[in-house]
């Protein structure tokens, strides 16, 4: 039937841009479960005491989460996993990003960003089996184009990363795309939709045929002028 046998992060983004039912599939429950305001507090003091709360909300505002948790999740969705990187001001060069994070004072959270997958592909794992970390990435290849034109590479410390999975059931790590289990169900509504508008488009016009009495008399130029006008 012309299903792929194997499919690829790039064949989930196409059919999440290109067809309504793909995005409905991964957008609506993501969109529902967000819904309204997320609030970080403690719940036995008063909020405009709270000094949990103060702060949440400022970097709740400031850093817009909201939309952030959101991409992530859709990301995470349409492939296995989804990574949100942190960009905190103790980064100074390049290889910094390479380092663990370490926690103190003046340490501040100023952005962050959403990747999916094959932007932010794993390239070392914890392979000690003492660990508390084995056989969860230890660093991440994040690669992505830039919005004024340009191609930037970075090596990134787990430290630095919230990674979230899909659907997990055998790993913690990678989970199962959402729109894998109906994929085939997808370009089978192709098929049907475009295969039917593709039926009418060839079927609805098919020319004009014309035909002359038997008993009609007529000269060569009477004949020429009439095949000109049709």
């Amino acid at each position: 039937l012309g299903y792929k046998e194997i499919i690829e992060f790039e064949d989930y983004y196409g059919k999440y841009k290109r067809q309504d039912i793909a995005k409905a599939v991964v957008n609506k429950p993501i969109e529902a479960t967000w819904k309204g305001t997320q609030w970080v507090y403690n719940p036995d003091v008063p909020k405009e005491e709270d000094p949990l709360f103060i702060a949440w909300k400022k970097m709740y505002r400031d850093l817009k989460l909201k939309q952030a948790f959101i991409r992530l999740e859709k990301l995470a969705a349409l492939g296995k996993y989804g990574v949100l990187v942190m960009g905190f001001n103790d980064i100074k060069t390049k290889e910094d990003w390479r380092e663990p994070l370490r926690t103190g004072d003046g340490l501040k959270l100023l952005y962050v960003s959403p990747y999916a997958e094959n932007n932010a592909k794993i390239l070392e794992w914890d392979n000690n089996t003492a660990s508390p970390r084995y056989g969860k990435p230890t660093v991440y290849d994040l690669n992505y184009n830039s919005d004024s034109g340009g191609s930037i590479t970075l090596h990134i410390h787990h430290t630095r990363i919230i990674h979230v999975p899909g659907e997990c059931l055998t790993s913690d790590i990678e989970g199962t795309p959402v729109l894998e289990v109906v994929y085939n169900r997808l370009m089978d509504l192709e098929k049907v939709v475009g295969g039917s508008g593709e039926m009418f488009w060839r079927g609805a016009r098919p020319g004009i045929g014309a035909e002359v009495d038997k008993d009609h008399k007529s000269d060569s130029g009477l004949r020429d002028r009439m095949e000109d006008q049709m």
